[in-house]
């Protein structure tokens, strides 16, 4: 007999248990059956609080149930097939298949593990909805009567693919062993058909109580129904008794009634939502609050204020319960927040294995062996082990790698990789990096490392008990090598964390619980040999780790009975609560939207809201009706519990800023108007009757800061919320006197006014190991001159904060340009990256003039066309050097053939001795020569600069270029586009004549820049050279502009001289260094395209 409760199970227990606690002998032995684990917990120690007597009572899961029926010693090793190699098996039939249903599957792209997963998700919910496939035929049979012709094939072929699909898998499982089963309603299935034979022990009770089971599927209600009639057969007062929610409950009669099984309703007036109802009295009661909040965040916040305030009342912390449809959104803001409020809490909800660093760093070595058996291995898949914490095996020193130690082998591994082109063998990389890397201590564990792998890949896994033991190795060194291990907090906001986070796991923890849990892998593996006919090989064994473990969650345990627990919508039975905390309650949330099948169409679900007669009441699928009445079961579970008040709680803007509404829960009773909306703007807590000091001693110290430095320097005090400078002192004595003058005052007196002068002083402690005079005196560099020039304060910025290390400095030094952040120099200032050519790119150009061309003119010539100089180019530079260099490098081999027409004589030489030399007439300055080119011509020099990109020298005011007449070079204020061929053209002009001085632009290839008039003829022909005078920088586009006559050459080289040493002057000591921002009239210009405006904060305080 079947008994239908809309009770409460624990009301039922309380009332039959507690009346006969002396006649223990005559009390009833009852098997309770609840949805998970953690409700049993619930469950016993809520029976254990009560003082109901447990000896008469088990609580197990359906699961544990088949398990006890058809293995009750244990000895045969149950298990479910893992459903990541299900997915593979359906994806292998599903490809085998030469017609009929399946074929039509062949279309999906199984590649997508998303995909998969889909399909491998609906094909289980069809054999939990059919009894493992038995039910198929009633199924199909509703699936071809459906209204809509398209639903309706489409459904029946689905299904009947389905079917094929249970057939084939079924005939490779065999292959598996008697106790392998395909899914959970196999085992079920396979369980209820033994009753009939064998009656278990774990049965052998009165009653059996089901309860809180929101899912009837057809495999569970077959096996309640069989439990029933059987235990019937054997004892006439046999029962199993339902205990349902009201949102299901209705659906569930029916479902009884019309597969005709017999059933008792033991309450017959049944409130349907029940617990909308239950809502609607708390707000009568007036003890049901509504908050509305901007994002998750504050409501965080708001229920730790919230909980504060309770706690100060004299709450108990386990009265207070918080409950939201997935805690697990809320992990990491409580973990943040909760702490720093002093809140001890626990968070009940399952975290994933891949966010583990065991997981990670076994993971990514296996990766690595994948890789390097393809002889096809990146660089950062040999860092990333390292990275997550790989310890040799058998080594116990240096290991895991230091971070300083592993940021040098990162750096070191990805240029070598930017070096080479195409792939690298494991092989390979031990040679490089043998040859590469110069400090020997982490050259020395690199070594180690690619060796050990090398020997993994000649002497693989012969079985999967091997690849388990090496993992298993692999974890404990791990594990030994993490033993010591000190407590800190997870937020810097908790200056003291004490007990507030009860889940401090050693973090030995979690790989102990992987490597005990290795076994699952094993048979994954095991599965796939057997099943697919797959052989062992190290990517095998990497996809085995990763899905098994990939797609894992573990919960962790409880360790304080007295913090506040923060639970899942749907653990909340046998919970009992004075105070409720209800968070997301909002629309598609809680409840939630239900999930769209792809496969199964809502047509043959919705079919199914309506039981048929005989073995099709039986079926079910997720329809959105039904997944809404399970929502309902939930709500209805939560608030079982009891509470005096509850507060409910919604973010009601999402991540892309749009308004959400309240619950369709909240919407019925029309409560939304009685919400407390918070607006955005109020983002700090606001006190009563202006009790300033005694409000923010409620919170923590990061709010207590935020409101005296908010309050303090607030432009408009008097606006609400009014404050006066009683309030401001007394929001100053609730903080920290130190943690303030340190770590506080001088931000804000920086945010609010940024400085506009920076000094240096050489007598400052910092440059004890350094001086000040290595780092920014003489002899000064080009760029160092072109950066002051643009703005002192970004010179400052890169040369301190930059550049110099704190121990040594090398002022030679132009960084590659990256597009993201480099380790050390971050993002250079534009003037660097975007027109100085790097170190490593002039090293490449010396090269191609000393080894590659060395005699300009001969080496040239060699070459009778355009393509056979860029296919020999391509012989030794890269892709992307052949776009960098190869243009200009056709550009010279032109010149070189109009060379020989008009009998030129002209030899290339490269000069990058970074040679110190003195400028100056009257004052000599010291200036350091940049890197160039300067070519002999017959009887003088062409001095060439190599640029970026030239479009950026235009940054600049014209100034020197192109004087106005009366114009006087000092007031100019930027004088000089680039200082790199002013110092050139200064200096060489005092030693030799100069026909010219250029500058390349490297990628286009493009020229520009300056000659000799006097001596144009040493190095033109009488046509002149359009591959030169093609991109002049004169007003009407004449190239004969950039042509000077002897008196213009002369007073544009006395006017480089004045300016070099003005700049220098400016940028030496004295007797302090002093860096000034350019005037207000100029930061627009100079701030908008700055990398480290954020860092200066002028742009943001003048309202740039």
């Amino acid at each position: 007999m079947i008994v239908l409760h809309s009770s409460s199970l624990f009301d039922f227990l309380r009332e039959r248990l507690q009346k006969n606690l002396q006649r223990t002998l005559s009390n009833p032995k009852f098997l309770v059956i609840l949805p998970s684990d953690i409700a049993i917990n619930n469950f016993n120690y809520a029976v254990m609080k009560e003082g109901i007597p447990q000896y008469n009572l088990e609580a197990i899961t359906f699961d544990d149930l088949a398990e006890k029926i058809l293995d009750p010693d244990k000895k045969l090793g149950i298990r479910i097939l893992d459903k990541q190699t299900l997915g593979q098996i359906i994806a292998k039939i599903i490809g085998e298949a030469t017609s009929g249903p399946l074929k039509d599957l062949q279309n999906i792209p199984y590649e997508n593990p998303e995909t998969r997963e889909f399909l491998v998700e609906e094909f289980y919910e069809y054999l939990r909805g059919t009894d493992a496939g038995n039910l198929s035929p009633f199924l199909e049979n509703i699936a071809r009567n459906l209204s809509d012709p398209f639903a309706s094939k489409s459904a029946t072929r689905i299904v009947e693919a389905f079917k094929i699909l249970e057939q084939e898998s079924m005939l490779k499982v065999e292959n598996l062993g008697i106790n392998v089963f395909l899914s959970r309603a196999h085992l079920l299935r396979e369980a209820r058909e033994m009753l009939s034979s064998h009656w278990p022990e774990v049965l052998e009770v009165q009653e059996v109580l089901i309860s809180d089971i929101s899912v009837f599927d057809a495999v569970i209600l077959k096996l309640v129904v069989s439990i029933a009639e059987t235990g019937r057969k054997r004892n006439d007062s046999f029962k199993v008794r339902i205990f349902q929610r009201s949102g299901t409950y209705k659906q569930l009669k029916k479902r009884l009634k019309n597969a005709g099984v017999t059933f008792r309703e033991e309450n017959k007036n049944v409130d349907e939502f029940l617990g909308i109802k239950i809502l609607e009295n708390y707000c009568k009661k007036g003890t049901l609050k509504l908050i509305a909040v901007p994002e998750r965040r504050r409501e965080v916040i708001k229920a730790a204020e919230r909980i504060r305030e309770l706690l100060l009342n004299g709450v108990n912390p386990r009265e207070i319960l918080i409950v939201a449809r997935d805690c697990g959104k809320y992990l990491d803001l409580i973990s943040e927040i909760f702490p720093a409020f002093g809140i001890p809490y626990f968070v009940q909800t399952r975290r994933p294995y891949a966010h583990l660093s065991p997981y990670r760093f076994v993971k990514a070595t296996l990766d690595l062996l994948v890789s390097a058996e393809r002889k096809d291995v990146k660089w950062h898949e040999i860092t990333d082990p390292l990275r997550l914490g790989f310890c040799l095996p058998s080594s116990r020193r240096g290991w895991p790698v230091g971070s300083k130690q592993f940021v040098y082998l990162e750096e070191s591994l990805s240029r070598i990789q930017h070096k080479r082109r195409g792939p690298i063998s494991l092989q390979d990389w031990q040679q490089l990096v043998q040859d590469g890397l110069h400090w020997e201590y982490p050259k020395r564990l690199l070594l180690k490392f690619l060796e050990w792998i090398q020997v993994q890949l000649s002497s693989p896994p012969k079985d999967p008990r091997e690849a388990r033991e090496l993992i298993a190795k692999l974890l404990g060194t791990y594990m030994f090598q993490q033993s010591t291990w000190s407590r800190k907090s997870f937020s810097p906001r908790v200056q003291n964390q004490e007990r507030f986070n009860i889940v401090g796991l050693h973090p030995t923890y979690f790989a102990a619980r992987i490597r005990n849990e290795l076994i699952e892998m094993e048979n994954y593996i095991r599965d796939c040999i057997n099943a697919l006919g797959q052989t062992l090989d190290w990517e095998l064994i990497s996809r085995a780790f990763g899905e098994v473990f990939g797609t894992k969650t573990y919960g962790l345990p409880e360790q304080d009975m007295s913090a506040i627990k923060v639970v899942d919508a749907g653990n909340t039975q046998f919970l009992k609560a004075k105070h409720l905390l209800l968070l997301g309650l909002r629309a598609d949330e809680f409840p939630r939207k239900c999930p769209k099948g792809i496969f199964l169409p809502d047509d043959l679900r919705k079919a199914l809201d309506e039981p048929k007669k005989g073995e099709s009441a039986y079926l079910y699928l997720r329809s959105k009706w039904s997944d809404y009445a399970n929502e309902f079961d939930y709500l209805e579970t939560v608030l079982q519990t009891e509470p005096e008040t509850i507060w409910c709680s919604m973010p009601y803007l999402d991540e892309t800023g749009h308004v959400c509404e309240w619950s369709s829960f909240i919407d019925a009773l029309g409560l939304d108007k009685r919400e407390e909306r918070i607006p955005p703007n109020e983002w700090l807590p606001t006190p009563a009757e202006k009790k300033w000091g005694e409000m923010a001693k409620n919170y923590p110290p990061w709010i207590r800061q935020r409101l005296y430095c908010y309050h303090t320097y607030r432009r408009f005090p008097n606006l609400d919320p009014p404050i006066d400078v009683k309030g401001v002192e007394e929001l100053a004595s609730t903080l920290e006197p130190h943690v303030y003058l340190t770590h506080l005052k001088d931000r804000i007196e920086r945010y609010l006014s940024p400085p506009m002068v920076i000094e240096v002083h050489c007598d400052e402690p910092w440059f004890s190991r350094c001086p000040l005079s290595r780092i920014m005196g003489p002899p000064f560099r080009a760029h160092e001159m072109d950066l002051h020039a643009i703005c002192p304060i970004q010179l400052y910025f890169w040369q301190f904060l930059f550049l110099w290390n704190g121990n040594t400095i090398d002022r030679d030094t132009i960084p590659l340009y990256f597009k993201t952040p480099h380790w050390r120099y971050g993002r250079p200032p534009k003037r660097l990256s975007y027109v100085y050519p790097s170190t490593r790119t002039n090293q490449r150009i010396k090269e191609i003039i000393e080894q590659r061309f060395p005699r300009r003119q001969e080496s040239f010539l060699q070459f009778s066309d355009e393509d056979k100089l860029r296919d020999y180019l391509a012989t030794f530079l890269s892709e992307f050097e052949q776009t960098q260099f190869g243009n200009f490098l056709i550009d010279e081999w032109l010149l070189v053939r109009q060379e020989k027409k008009d009998n030129i004589i002209r030899q290339w030489n490269w000069s990058a001795k970074n040679r110190a030399v003195e400028i100056g007439l009257h004052e000599k300055v010291q200036v350091v020569l940049p890197p160039h080119r300067a070519d002999n011509l017959q009887g003088s020099k062409l001095i060439i600069a190599y640029v970026n990109f030239s479009g950026q020298l235009n940054d600049r005011n014209r100034g020197l270029f192109y004087p106005k007449k009366g114009k006087v070079v000092k007031k100019i204020q930027d004088p000089l586009r680039d200082y790199r061929l002013p110092i050139l053209l200064t200096y060489y002009s005092t030693v030799e004549k100069i026909a010219g001085a250029l500058y390349i632009e490297l990628f286009s290839g493009k020229r520009l820049g300056y000659y000799d008039q006097s001596l144009l003829a040493k190095h033109k022909g009488p046509r002149g050279y359009e591959e030169e005078l093609r991109m002049p920088w004169d007003r009407d586009a004449k190239s004969r502009m950039q042509v000077l006559y002897p008196l213009e050459w002369k007073s544009m080289i006395n006017q480089f001289t004045a300016a070099i040493v003005q700049r220098v002057k400016k940028m030496s000591p004295n007797p302090h260094l002093r860096f000034e921002a350019p005037p207000r009239d100029q930061l627009l210009r100079v701030c908008t395209r700055c990398v480290y405006k954020d860092l200066c904060q002028i742009p943001r305080a003048e309202g740039l």
